[in-house]
């Protein structure tokens, strides 16, 4: 094949590329001028290598060096500067890519008698592959994948990295046996389809055992505190007698039950009142998770009042995930007020509508627009710090929207705050 033939094909593969990372990651925003820049050197130096090594497994190896490098320049461009989860990416592009090239084979062998792989029908077949791949883009969520990515989770890479390694094997094999690839092609989807479904089980038994680990942590970190809380409750009922006794004094001393000296001292009682009202909740690890949250924002002079009126919890959501999902809200309500230079007081409520649980957060926050509102539950947008990976919002919406549930966020521009609300059952 010649160099131009060469390039051609192999620019055709760097767009697939492009697409499927982009795919993937969908919060990567990348110029056109970039991507022309990417395609086109990715290419060049693809069929220069092809052209002037004459080894198909040497040639196949500096390929895909070549594909790896620029990928990653590529993504670091995007400051995705996490090598590992850059690798991931590429590895699962390259295993959708592989896939679809040998669909897009098998496709072209039924259309064309004595199919071979000249640069005519590898043209036809690249041009049909890309073609799916952007209707699998469209139609199928592979974003979500992205998800287990970004939580590093170990058998998931395991598993994305061996069928890598499997499938590119392969497709070193064909290279070199082109005159076989269609007589053997039966034969390796069979072997790709056992080696998906393995993996497939694999990556079941781990996210089952993940979900328990994840159980069993809510329950370590929750209970103590529900410990330190009912001790607490116990002091507090204490303290009221007391408290009791010297409103008693106070008015016989001032003889006026209104006195600023008796108001002081009720207001002084009942900001200490917050554990009244998690006590109202059933679910005893919601409610040490609530209290949790109130010590952790007292630690940063963040005021965190509750008002609940949802007595019983009563959700098909466990109580890991309950916990997920009001920590997302909460630990932005937290991070937003943090940077509040006056007013630094959070308001959580929880209350039935309609037979659903709402739980709402209300924060003070500058002005927000209805665009910019919107662009918090993409994945990847964050106003926050640099660190932030700005997913959090979007996993809940993705999660709320596969048990039917809702989220809604707002500006109040007369009390100058941001009122977040999920609803769900």
């Amino acid at each position: 094949m010649q160099m131009h033939e060469s390039m051609l094909l192999s620019m055709i593969d760097a767009v697939m590329a492009i697409v499927l990372i982009e795919g993937i990651a969908k919060h990567i925003n990348i110029s056109f001028k970039h991507k022309a820049i990417y395609v086109v050197l990715t290419s060049l130096l693809i069929a220069t290598s092809s052209v002037i090594v004459e080894s198909v497994v040497l040639s196949q190896l500096i390929n895909l060096t070549i594909f790896f490098v620029s990928s990653m320049f590529y993504l670091r461009v995007n400051k995705e500067r996490d090598l590992v989860t850059n690798t991931i990416v590429f590895f699962l592009a390259i295993v959708i890519m592989i896939v679809v090239q040998l669909l897009s084979i098998v496709i072209m062998n039924n259309f064309i008698e004595n199919f071979n792989y000249t640069f005519v029908n590898g043209l036809m077949a690249q041009v049909l592959g890309l073609s799916i791949i952007i209707l699998i883009i469209k139609c199928i969520p592979i974003d979500n994948m992205y998800v287990f990515i970004r939580s590093k989770s170990i058998m998931f890479r395991i598993i994305v990295t061996n069928i890598f390694v499997l499938l590119y094997f392969i497709s070193m094999l064909w290279q070199i046996e082109e005159m076989h690839i269609v007589e053997s092609i039966t034969i390796m989807i069979a072997i790709i389809l056992l080696v998906i479904f393995i993996n497939v089980i694999l990556m079941k038994e781990a996210l089952i055992s993940k979900v328990y680990e994840e159980k069993l942590l809510v329950y370590d970190t929750y209970l103590p505190i529900i410990d330190d809380l009912m001790e607490e409750i116990k002091e507090k009922q204490h303290d009221y007698h007391n408290h009791i006794q010297t409103l008693v004094v106070l008015n016989e001393k001032k003889n006026n039950a209104f006195s600023e000296e008796t108001k002081n001292y009720l207001n002084k009682i009942q900001e200490n009142e917050f554990w009244k009202e998690l006590m109202k909740i059933d679910n005893k690890i919601i409610a040490a998770f609530l209290y949790s949250k109130y010590l952790e924002a007292k630690e940063k002079n963040i005021e965190i009042s509750f008002e609940i009126h949802n007595l019983l919890i009563d959700s098909k959501h466990t109580n890991y995930e309950l916990v997920e999902m009001y920590g997302i809200l909460i630990d932005n309500a937290i991070e937003a007020t943090e940077r509040e230079m006056q007013k630094k007081e959070i308001v959580i409520r929880s209350y039935k509508s309609g037979g659903s649980n709402i739980f709402q957060i209300e924060n003070p926050s500058k002005f927000i627009s209805t665009s910019e509102i919107n662009k918090f539950f993409q994945k990847g947008y964050t106003i926050k710090q640099e660190s932030s990976k700005g997913i959090g919002l979007y996993k809940l919406r993705q999660h709320l929207k596969s048990t039917g549930g809702t989220v809604i966020f707002s500006y109040d521009n007369l009390r100058k705050t941001v009122v977040i609300e999920i609803e769900h059952s």
